[in-house]
């Protein structure tokens, strides 16, 4: 699941506001917007998330213009030959403007406002970097085109295998940064995951407050990296979530803590959890994937989430060391974040890192490495 309802709606009403009111770039500037007003937004005419539906592929690999919020999200854990680690995120927004009125080729009107967020975690080093992108909806600077399978945004891109199983396609994902590239190919060996109940992922037990949401969570991964002018060979696995909806938090929920967790024996974990203003969990759910590809739904009272320890960077305090318990299933996750710093300092700051974790079952440990988003910490 990618939870991140007010950050991308805040980055893209702001560049949205920066195209089109002011007419400047997109580096900061004091404009007014705040979280209560960017979330009282108008959202009328747009479709909602709210009944179960037959996904379609390739067609649902792109963009759902009906929709006002949807993304294409990445992460992974990639080492070097001589086992050089780097954790990797890589991030496609689209925010409908225009109910159903999809990208232009031509013109200055446009449906819709993509931005894209990056991410190198240099792990070996401690040292992260980060990025973030704006641009309209308009062919030559970004879009989602299915014809020839790529999703982009000035030359940050993600392309499908047209070739491939529709299902369970190749992918090629590519970007350049300041002080980093890469391009990295994309060979899923585990089935979709159609999350929450047959992919409709709910956000609170309001209807409507939910997404269409499905995940690659087995996904072979090679390519190059560079950082800083240096060159490196890379492999490993990543993790793929996509999700539509229009949608956003209730008014109790503040944030929220997210997890892809990848174990050595072949299995997984995804688990979110929103937390009220007092920091409590609000609403959870998980999936439990086994190492055959089948995978369980989590429910809120099968699951347990507590924090051990915490690091302050900057002036935000961030959990960083927790402990998942899957009751029905005996299962304990134990989880630390592999570097401190890992936050985005775009115009909402949240963490976006790569973690370790170790699972026991009955007792028997599994090493294992994934990702985690935290959000609504330094608000």
């Amino acid at each position: 699941m990618r939870l991140l309802f007010i950050s991308l709606i805040v980055v893209i009403i702001l560049s949205a506001t920066l195209w089109f009111v002011l007419n400047l770039d997109t580096e900061k500037s004091e404009n007014g917007l705040t979280v209560s007003s960017v979330m009282s937004s108008e959202s009328s005419g747009f479709k909602k998330a709210d009944t179960i539906i037959n996904f379609e592929f390739p067609k649902d690999h792109f963009a759902h213009y009906d929709y006002k919020t949807e993304w294409w999200y990445f992460t992974g854990n990639l080492t070097t030959k001589e086992g050089k680690r780097f954790g990797y995120q890589f991030t496609i927004f689209r925010n409908g403007i225009i109910p159903g009125k999809g990208d232009t080729t031509s013109g200055f009107e446009t449906g819709s406002v993509y931005s894209a967020h990056l991410g190198i975690s240099d792990i070996s080093n401690g040292k992260f970097y980060s990025t973030e992108r704006f641009a309209r909806g308009i062919q030559g600077l970004a879009g989602s085109n299915p014809k020839i399978g790529k999703i982009e945004i000035e030359g940050i891109e993600l392309v499908f295998d047209a070739k491939g199983n529709s299902d369970k396609p190749g992918m090629r994902i590519s970007a350049s940064a300041k002080d980093f590239s890469f391009t990295f190919k994309l060979e899923p060996e585990k089935k979709m995951v159609l999350q929450g109940e047959k992919g409709l992922s709910r956000k609170s037990n309001q209807g409507g407050n939910a997404s269409y949401y499905y995940s690659f969570t087995r996904i072979k991964t090679d390519g190059k990296l560079t950082v800083s002018g240096q060159d490196f060979e890379i492999a490993g696995w990543s993790w793929m979530d996509r999700e539509w909806s229009t949608s956003a938090l209730e008014t109790d929920q503040k944030g929220w803590d997210w997890f892809a967790l990848q174990l050595d024996d072949y299995s997984e974990l995804m688990y979110f959890r929103l937390r009220d203003k007092d920091g409590n969990t609000n609403f959870q759910k998980g999936s439990l994937i086994f190492s055959d590809g089948s995978y369980k739904t989590l429910k809120s009272n099968e699951l347990k989430i507590s924090v051990l320890n915490s690091a302050t960077i900057g002036k935000t305090t961030y959990p960083s060391e927790w402990r998942i318990d899957i009751q029905p299933e005996n299962l304990t996750f134990n989880i630390t974040t592999a570097m401190k710093n890992q936050v985005h300092n775009f115009r909402i700051s949240y963490y976006e890192g790569a973690v370790n974790v170790e699972k026991f079952d009955k007792g028997k440990p599994t090493s294992g490495k994934g990702y985690v988003e935290l959000t609504g910490y330094a608000d």
